[in-house]
């Protein structure tokens, strides 16, 4: 009989102190137990997915549900396995089980024991038996003399065996294993290569020439490591309950809210029915009475022409079978009581005219005239349903933009063009069959509600309204050809809003522009490093900041004071990493632009990749867009957490999934030779710096040039010209960042493209900036080519101006200690502030002595 799998994987993230963890909580609990039997674990196999089943039920379920015989699906997490050779036994032992069960054992075995007996002369039963912590064996009173004589031993613990049952478990536990392979050998090494414990045998068969260590040099390490992935793993944990509650909570909420209104309409329903029934019970009755009344006198005539009727009939009868029989005696003896009767009836005749039969209708003063019924008049009988799209409450989880799950239904309709041309008739056709929704704008809280009802006319809202029930809005919305002046519209809407919403924060004094105050300084080489040429960097929210050392070949990060906390080895996978950015979730994306195919691309078909680190654990995920990508340079992430990579060779950029799917490729053939790239999350513009052409240029999702700063092919240093810029970025407020490079500056601008500031110079210690980042904390940081990194404040969170300007080329340009987290105030003299450190102005920049590997 199966377990309930969803409640046996229910688990509570709360960190358990080592201290008051005893092994005998897990052999008293529910972990000895296989989740599919509910039995105690036979012949325990642990699958990939780290959930543990017995033998015989993973070759139920490999039976069952996969005839081909090479899959397993998970019962607990519904995780496809291979089964390796199509053998449940190839797959590995739970080990921890295994001991678990073997202590678990001895445990009960010593409980049935009256008499416990010495694990040293096992044919003696004593009453005082000791156990001791350190050897983890028990001793009766004559053995523990023999063993407290060796000086070695003297300082062992020892306690009464009756106590020490959780003391056996564990050592039982911690005893190590034995190899497999070799009896008796235990597994004392670990082989880096394969990532396996190996016995002293192991190494000199099957992995000789491995890298092998002692188990006891690695498992530190390792049990650091696996500390920390815990940690964070139960925060996610905690934080997926979190959001499971509340999507349970909304669920229920939603299924409650659905029962309500149904039961509203369907006591609605019954009302109406019994008051149809009311009603069509009263016609009825008015109309019976209203003809009873008229068909009276007629009915009682009626009853006396049918009585008269019959008379008739009878006697004619009569009289004509006398007349038949030809009898004179019988004609004459009836002669007088026909004759009687048949003049009284020849008389009576005289009123007979009186009785001629009605025309039909007689009454025509009672007439029923059905009303035609149409949806529209059940609709304004029965009642209105409102959908109210905007106050629907939303599941309380967060994706991994950071934003609400429930928002991104929204977001499709924010930027909604309003006039739009159809590709064909049947869209048109398909439009008009949407006539039958009207809508209505409720001002005072901006929601859009959508009635049943027939409208006469169709416009921007009922389609967007439309598009929210058939929840085909991208297809649609790709399907459309959208004009250059519609776009340009659209975006200087978009750059309207985000500028009212960029003046109220600075009204409030939230995020007040500032000029660009220097915060640290400091050079990306390390100790044991000739050089560091930097090509590519980003900064988080925290303050991290990660840059790519080309020359190095190598991912490293500093924190914000500039001190080096660790790096990523970028050789195994990568040739020339030229460019980043950062995932919602903490990895981080390189582009490797392939030295070797940089060459080859001149004559032949270069080709490169992208590639996804794991930043925590510093391990490579996967690589993408192989079969497409030829000269990667610039990557950026979008507010769809799309990934998009700006090649050169192909001039284009490529998008893609978080987990690798292709979805579109934008041309930017306008573009001389496409390098950095970066996607606004306020309006979805996507802007390349085109490096040999000189200029910027910000794009449509499909490609269209909405904006340019720069001349094409002019290089220059005024206010709206540049010369081969490189990094590019995009602030929360929509205002451009633009490095550029040989006018040794870094220019910001409106989010329409119009030139804002010179936010930093030469004269400021510029040199080729090649990368630029910014985080929503107002932090602005510069990489130049030759390792030296500047960490800027353009905005001021307290409102206040602070320190020294940079912008204006006038500031006290005070002297900062690399690696340090503090800036220079402007109350400070310019000795004061010398007193730090001093700022080399040395191309190669100085060292970060600070740093080391």
């Amino acid at each position: 009989m199966e377990r309930d799998t969803s409640t046996a994987e229910k688990t509570s993230f709360e960190s358990t102190e080592a201290s008051t963890f005893h092994i005998s909580d897990l052999i008293q609990s529910d972990f000895l137990k296989c989740l599919l039997c509910g039995n105690e674990y036979q012949d325990p196999r642990i699958l990939p997915c780290c959930h543990s089943f017995c033998a015989k039920c993973v070759e139920a379920q490999l039976a069952d549900k996969s005839p081909e015989g090479l899959y397993v699906k998970c019962p607990v997490c519904q995780d496809e396995i291979q089964v390796p050779s199509r053998k449940v036994h190839d797959l590995e032992p739970n080990f921890l089980v295994i001991k678990i069960q073997e202590a678990a054992t001895r445990q009960a075995s010593q409980v049935k024991d009256t008499a416990l007996r010495c694990d040293n002369c096992d044919e003696q039963e004593a009453s005082n038996v000791l156990y001791c912590e350190q050897c983890g064996q028990l001793f009766c009173s004559d053995c523990r003399a023999s063993h407290d004589k060796l000086k070695s031993m003297k300082n062992h613990v020892f306690r009464a065996a009756e106590d020490a049952s959780e003391h056996v478990v564990a050592a039982m536990v911690a005893q190590p294993l034995t190899c497999a392979s070799h009896r008796g050998e235990q597994l004392d090494f670990f082989c880096k290569e394969e990532e396996t414990v190996v016995c002293r045998d192991c190494i000199v068969t099957a992995h000789n020439g491995h890298a092998c260590v002692k188990l006891a040099d690695v498992t530190e390490d390792c049990r650091g490591v696996l500390t920390n992935l815990t940690a964070e793993i139960s925060s996610l944990g905690a934080k997926s309950e979190a959001n499971l509650s509340g999507m349970e909570d909304y669920v229920k909420a939603c299924e409650s809210q659905r029962n309500r209104v149904k039961e509203g309409i369907t006591r609605q329903a019954n009302l109406l029915k019994e008051l149809t029934d009311s009603h069509c019970q009263t016609l009825h009755k008015i109309v019976d009475d209203h003809f009873d009344t008229a068909l009276k006198p007629t009915v009682e005539l009626k009853g006396n022409l049918s009585r008269v009727t019959a008379k008739y009939k009878s006697l004619s009868q009569f009289t004509n079978n006398l007349l038949l029989c030809r009898s004179d005696s019988l004609m004459m003896v009836h002669q007088k009581t026909i004759r009687v009767n048949l003049q009284e009836l020849i008389k009576a005749a005289v009123n007979l005219d009186s009785c001629e039969a009605p025309r039909v209708p007689l009454v025509d003063d009672v007439a029923f005239t059905p009303k035609h019924c149409t949806e529209e008049a059940i609709g304004q009988m029965f009642g209105k349903l409102v959908v109210d799209f905007t106050k629907q409450e939303r599941p309380p989880i967060k994706s991994d933009g950071g934003e609400m799950a429930g928002d991104a239904f929204h977001s499709l309709f924010e930027h909604f063009p309003k006039d739009v041309e159809s590709d064909s008739e049947e869209e048109e056709k398909n439009s008009e069959s949407q006539k039958t929704l009207t809508t209505e704008k409720v001002h005072s809280s901006g929601a859009t509600r959508v009635a049943v009802g027939r409208s006469d006319t169709f416009d921007a809202t009922s389609c967007e309204a439309t598009l929210r029930r058939s929840g085909d809005y991208e297809k649609r919305e790709r399907s459309r050809r959208i004009t250059q002046y519609e776009l340009y519209t659209k975006f200087q809407d978009q750059h309207r809003s985000s500028m009212d919403m960029f003046h109220d924060a600075e009204s409030e004094g939230i995020s007040a522009p500032l000029d660009a105050q220097l915060l640290c300084m400091f050079n990306a080489r390390l100790k044991r490093e000739k050089q560091s040429k930097l090509y590519g960097v980003a900064i988080d929210d925290q303050g991290n900041i990660y840059v790519i050392d080309d020359s190095n070949k190598k991912m490293k990060l500093f924190a914000d004071t500039g001190h080096y906390k660790y790096a990523i080895d970028l050789k195994p996978h990568a040739t020339w990493p030229a460019a980043m950015a950062l995932l919602p979730s903490g990895n981080v994306v390189i582009s490797d632009n392939s030295k070797a195919a940089f060459y080859d691309m001149l004559f032949r078909n270069p080709t490169g990749s992208v590639m996804i680190y794991w930043t925590k654990t510093r391990e490579f995920i996967r690589t993408i867009g192989v079969d497409k990508i030829k000269k990667p340079w610039g990557v950026a992430i979008n507010r769809h957490s799309e990934i998009l990579v700006c090649d050169v060779y192909c001039k284009c950029i490529f998008v893609f999934q978080m987990d690798g799917t292709y979805v579109k490729t934008i041309p930017i053939g306008q573009c001389k030779c496409p390098m950095d790239i970066a996607a606004s999350h306020v309006n979805d513009t996507i802007y390349v710096s085109d490096s040999n052409g000189h200029q910027v240029v910000g794009l449509s999702d499909h490609g269209e040039v909405i904006m340019q700063h720069g001349t094409p092919d002019v290089p220059g240093n005024g206010p709206d010209q540049l010369k081969f810029p490189r990094g590019v970025c995009v602030d929360h407020f929509g205002h451009i960042f633009i490095a550029d490079s040989e006018n040794h500056r870094v220019v910001e601008l409106l989010p329409d493209g119009s030139y804002k500031r010179t936010l930093a110079t030469e004269k400021d210690g510029l040199k080729q900036p090649v990368a630029i980042a910014t985080n929503s904390k107002g932090i602005l940081v510069v990489a130049d080519w030759n390792g030296n990194v500047r960490v800027f404040r353009y905005l001021n969170d307290s409102g206040h101006s602070s320190a020294r300007s940079f912008s204006s080329g006038k500031s006290n340009r005070s002297a900062l200690s690399y690696g340090s987290a503090r800036s220079i105030s402007s109350a400070r003299s310019t000795e004061s502030a010398r007193s730090l450190g001093s700022v080399h102005s040395s191309e190669s920049g100085p060292t970060n002595d600070l740093a080391s590997e």
